[in-house]
């Protein structure tokens, strides 16, 4: 009796069998188990072993799935050629259900071992990033060095402090997250970061992106996250990340208390705030000019609307929600309690100052 026909040989298993010629072995023998009704259970196991190997190894799914489909098709073929008698329409179709079941399921199995295979390798990449930045950010050279062993490291970062809008629909680790993702296919190169209640810090390696095109890379990735941030940026040396993560973060914080909206500054951009809030009697003088309008909370809030409104008093009054006339009123009631008239240039400089301290510091040393 001839041997049926079939369109190649299935290789039988050998030390040096490739990952497809072995792929297409293991899908035939499940496929003609199943297609014949047997158990096939082990022939899956087996299966399902060797995706997770082929996965490790770095084979491409690609190459998993033809073979999948190439060695179910030569499993029927050689079912059809072995069944007597003319074909049955219930038969055929019964086939047919079990065939698609067959690439169903190996498709499915090589799936989560090459999805599980990405997410070990996630993980560990993950985890030795956090080592990384927690290393850097504590001034701990010796434990960022042994890390470095791990993961490209760079000499020198941008040195990132952020806020981000919440939006109501996402946890701010899912906002965080989506961030640290678009800036990593941005940058092209691990991008380093931590968050916490006050925002999240990244570093970004100075060798990937230059600094005048950050603005660009951050806008953008904020834009594909659907956020707006406010960030500082500060750009140190692997031994100065921590002096840098902690001046960026003040950075931020005067940037955020002078009403400055979305976008990414540096010192330069912040250089009075700055001064104006380091510790002195020149600070307390400008912070006591508030103290008689600690009982009217309403005439700091439109002070400090007006001059954020770069002194629109028609837009200050639809912020507040009252006519004109009556910020007009309240401006007025300024310059009668502080002796500051906010409708002169120098006097009101005065008083932006003043404001960026109280939001800084709100009690005086």
């Amino acid at each position: 009796m001839s041997s049926p026909p079939r369109r190649h040989e299935i290789p039988s298993p050998t030390a040096h069998s490739s990952p497809h010629s072995e792929a297409v072995r293991l899908a035939h023998d499940f496929a003609a188990l199943s297609l014949r009704g047997e158990p096939a259970t082990g022939s899956l196991r087996r299966f399902d072993e060797a995706a997770h190997r082929w996965a490790h190894t770095g084979v491409s799914f690609d190459v998993v799935h033809h073979a999948v489909w190439e060695g179910t098709r030569d499993a029927v073929d050689r079912f059809v050629a072995e069944t007597p008698g003319p074909p049955d329409t219930a038969a055929a179709a019964a086939q047919v259900r079990r065939t698609l079941e067959t690439i169903h399921t190996m498709t499915v199995a090589a799936y989560h071992a090459f999805r599980r295979e990405v997410q070990t390798r996630s993980a560990v990449t993950t985890a030795a990033e956090q080592a990384l930045t927690v290393a850097l950010l504590r001034g701990d050279e010796a434990r960022a060095a042994r890390q470095l062993g791990a993961l490209s490291g760079a000499d020198a970062y941008h040195v990132l402090a952020v806020r981000f809008s919440q939006p109501p629909d996402r946890p701010a680790d899912a906002v965080w997250s989506r961030l640290s993702a678009e800036l990593k296919q941005r940058c092209d190169t691990p991008v380093l970061s931590v968050s916490g209640r006050a925002g999240a810090t990244f570093l970004v390696p100075e060798y990937a992106v230059p600094d005048d095109r950050m603005d660009d890379v951050l806008a953008a990735a904020a834009a594909a996250a659907g956020i707006t941030v406010t960030a500082t940026l500060v750009r140190a040396d692997r031994d100065q990340v921590t002096d840098a993560h902690t001046r960026a973060h003040e950075l931020l914080e005067l940037a955020c208390a002078a009403g400055h909206g979305p976008g990414l500054r540096r010192f330069r951009d912040l250089v009075v705030e700055y001064q104006v809030t380091r510790p002195g009697l020149a600070r307390d003088r400008l912070l006591a000019i508030l103290d008689p309008l600690t009982a009217q909370p309403e005439l700091l809030d439109t002070l400090a609307r007006h001059i954020h409104n770069e002194l629109n008093r028609t837009r200050t009054a639809q912020e507040l929600g009252v006519h004109a006339n009556t910020v007009d009123h309240r401006l007025r009631r300024v310059r009668q309690l502080t002796g500051y008239d906010p409708n002169q240039l120098a006097d009101l400089c005065t008083l932006r100052a003043a404001l960026i301290i109280r939001a800084v510091r709100p009690t005086r040393s």
